[in-house]
């Protein structure tokens, strides 16, 4: 299975953070100049600072913010070659037409050499979620990338031992805080502070039928009074995995924040593409101003108990269609 890893990355920026990546984005910053002679090809033989350009075509219309391509390694990486990074992504997408969108991307110099697969391609729906194909599920493809990296490992790799240095001694005493206890929670609700009951009827309620880009508002009361920045509420999946959802996350999160008053905050947010069925509130994460962050998690806190559902349908015609085929330019071979 693909690493979680590329999922928390997509999250990041549609949560509006920079996306600086696992291994693949990282190593994309890597300055390395572009070589201008090299083969575009989505595969085959290549070195860094060649481009390469690939082309997807889904079964049908899409419309995608952004469509990234993963490269893993597939072969033992050289000793000489440890710090050197195992998985690239390409990262720059343009839709070419109403299915197909072509995929670039600069190979870095600090990639390992190696036989490398196509092993995902990551769909990204605006602010409304994302989507990961993955080789073997969500499309088949036997495209590899033989790559070879003539560059010498960075110096750090062809030094010796380093030196020891020996000198004074200082005795350090650890004094520990008194742990801080979070304050409990009350009530979590989609109610707010002073509304009726029927206040669920609206579209935003914390509860009931939704579906992705639905904005949903939660009300979260403390027994006491409390000083945090922000809350993260987690709702997670609880009924079994729908099928014929391949690639889609069993959760989302919602971290809009307003105080309503010193007991009562305000949590909202966009449902993003996730599963169909029924969630229920997993975890809360709070920030105090200095960076301080309380758990409510039943491990690293307070446990939440809390009755309040959220239905997830399934969107009808899904926006995440299937992959038809992956290839380097018009009139070559799909896979």
């Amino acid at each position: 299975m693909l690493p979680m890893t590329i999922a928390f990355l997509v999250l990041l920026k549609l949560n509006g953070s920079a996306l600086p990546a696992a291994d693949s984005h990282a190593q994309n910053a890597d300055q390395v100049a572009v070589r201008q002679d090299a083969t575009s090809r989505c595969g085959g033989a290549h070195q860094p600072g060649d481009k390469i350009v690939c082309l997807v075509t889904f079964a049908r219309a899409a419309d995608f913010t952004t469509v990234y391509i993963t490269f893993n390694l597939q072969t033992d990486k050289r000793p000489s070659e440890i710090s050197r990074v195992i998985n690239v992504s390409l990262d720059n997408s343009r839709r070419i037409d109403e299915k197909t969108y072509e995929v670039s991307g600069v190979l870095p110099s600090n990639l390992a050499s190696g036989t490398y697969s196509l092993s995902a391609i990551t769909a990204v729906l605006s602010s409304n979620g994302f989507r990961i194909y993955e080789n073997g599920f969500g499309f088949t493809s036997d495209i590899t990338m033989e790559f070879q990296n003539p560059l010498p490992p960075p110096a750090k790799e062809r030094q010796g031992p380093p030196t020891i240095l020996l000198g004074p001694t200082t005795e350090f005493v650890l004094v520990e805080a008194p742990p801080d206890v979070p304050p409990a929670v009350k009530q979590i609700s989609g109610i707010p502070p002073g509304e009726e009951s029927s206040f669920h009827q609206t579209s935003g309620y914390c509860g009931g039928q939704h579906s992705w880009g639905d904005e949903i508002k939660c009300y979260v009361t403390f027994d006491g009074e409390t000083d945090f920045k922000e809350l993260n509420l987690d709702f997670a999946l609880r009924t079994d995995r729908p099928n014929g959802e391949l690639g889609l996350v069993p959760d989302f999160s919602f971290n809009q924040t307003k105080r309503i008053d010193s007991h009562t905050y305000e949590v909202s947010g966009i449902v993003t593409a996730c599963l169909s069925g029924r969630y229920s509130i997993s975890w809360m994460v709070a920030e105090r101003a200095g960076h301080q962050t309380l758990f409510y998690d039943g491990k690293r806190g307070p446990e939440i108990t809390s009755d309040v559902a959220i239905e997830i349908l399934r969107p009808n015609p899904n926006p995440f269609p299937d992959i038809e085929r992956i290839r380097s330019e018009a009139g070559s071979a799909a896979k």
